[in-house]
């Protein structure tokens, strides 16, 4: 992915705590005009997507996340297409920090 330069900050347009268990697929409730995101993972390893296909909990069923990683989405699309699942028995709980993009 090319390195994307803004050329002035982004401005805060929320924050979500968002959890999905091993049969239940997660997405985000994206604030209005948000355009780019950090995410950490808070707790149990899960598998993500953000091409518009569901993940599965099985090995391969996604991008792996483990507790402690944080993921970047740099466009409305993938804020959009971000699905996530856990890979345990327990919930995989993400922090969400959304931005808008200053013009």
């Amino acid at each position: 992915m090319a390195d994307v330069t803004y050329t002035r900050p982004p401005i805060p347009a929320g924050y979500q705590q968002v959890s999905a268990g091993p049969n239940t697929v997660g997405t985000l409730t994206i604030p209005t005009d948000s355009r780019y995101a950090i995410i950490k993972v808070v707790s149990a390893a899960g598998n993500y997507r953000d091409d518009g296909t569901s993940p599965a909990s099985a090995s391969g069923g996604g991008y792996p996340l483990a507790v402690g990683d944080i993921i970047t989405l740099m466009s409305a699309e993938q804020l959009v297409a971000f699905e996530f699942i856990c890979t345990g028995d327990d919930e995989t709980v993400l922090e969400v920090l959304y931005y808008k993009i200053s013009v």
